[in-house]
């Protein structure tokens, strides 16, 4: 017989459910409809273990016989006594909060489209270019820069709600206790599994200090100072160690300082430069090497010097 019920699904009191010409008296978890054709259950009051596996037993039989698809459940953290329950019915985690775990349950025997949980982390980098054409860099207590004597400039990971434009603001405060005005966005990349598998999307970003007192934070800044643009190269490359995010950034004050571009001609060499010395020197060394952090640090090295020279080069010939 068809499915039928007696209440509708946002509600908890119990319902009757069919099943092989026999009625059962059962009670559901409290749910609403998502905007998708599946349902939302939003779980706040504590439950014991064996009641909340008997209510969710009746409330998928009832959403798989209404046509129900993806059914996701919300966990508090003062709940975390039922996520075994969750997942010995099939259900799989989605993604994770401080004070809630969220878990997920595709109802058809179709392909699943559940989104995925969030795949990157945006983040940005500071470029701080005073009127005396001198750069603001600090040098990290922790991290793959600890001990090594980089200096590098101030980045971050931009917060849950926070503008991009904010966020480095922000960073630079926090990081060297100097104000700044935000200028523009220079450019933006990713790199893909570097936070637990997750991709990074980081933006660099041009600031203007508004104040000149160079203040470090004692948590997590070893050291912080200006230094000239014309030297800014020099200060990239220590132990063997460079990274992307300061060859990209790096580059991109070089030339507005060296060869002092206009933002447009600026952008479409750096991207089509670095885009065809990454190009062409991957190829040149096979994944074994990269693999080696000298060879990495290498690899870097030649992407920055070819990058640099066709740089030049489309800026002396007007590309």
């Amino acid at each position: 017989m068809a499915g039928s019920m007696t209440v509708s699904v946002n509600s908890t009191p119990p319902v009757d459910l069919y099943a092989n010409d026999t009625v059962h008296h059962a009670e559901l978890l409290p749910a609403s409809d998502d905007d998708h054709g599946g349902i939302i259950v939003d779980m706040k009051e504590p439950m014991d273990p064996d009641i909340f596996h008997a209510k969710l037993r009746a409330s998928l039989s009832l959403w798989g016989q209404q046509g129900k698809k993806g059914i996701w459940i919300k966990l508090p953290i003062a709940l975390v006594n039922l996520v075994e329950t969750a997942v010995k019915k099939g259900f799989q985690y989605h993604h994770a909060e401080p004070n809630y775990l969220m878990l997920v349950y595709w109802i058809p025997d179709t392909p699943s489209t559940i989104p995925a949980n969030a795949s990157h982390r945006v983040c940005v980098g500071a470029i701080v270019l005073n009127d005396k054409r001198e750069v603001l860099v600090v040098q990290e207590k922790s991290g793959i820069f600890q001990g090594k004597g980089v200096w590098k400039i101030p980045t971050g990971v931009v917060d849950e709600g926070e503008e991009i434009f904010m966020a480095a603001i922000r960073e630079v405060k926090e990081e060297t206790a100097i104000d700044t005005e935000f200028l523009e966005i220079l450019a933006f990349r990713q790199w893909h599994k570097s936070f637990f598998e997750k991709s990074d999307l980081v933006f660099l970003c041009m600031l203007r200090p508004l104040s000149f007192d160079i203040q470090k934070q004692d948590l997590e800044i070893e050291a912080a100072q200006v230094i000239p643009g014309s030297v800014m190269w020099q200060h990239l490359i220590h132990d063997n160690v460079l990274t992307f995010d300061i060859l990209f950034s790096s580059i991109i004050a070089f030339l507005k300082l060296v060869f002092k571009v206009k933002q447009g001609k600026l952008m479409q060499s750096i991207c089509f430069a670095l885009s065809l010395s990454q190009s062409v020197i991957f190829k040149t060394i096979n994944l074994e090497e990269r693999e080696s952090s000298t060879s990495c640090a290498q690899y870097n090295q030649y992407i920055a010097c070819f990058g640099v020279k066709i740089c030049h080069l489309f800026l002396i010939f007007g590309v």
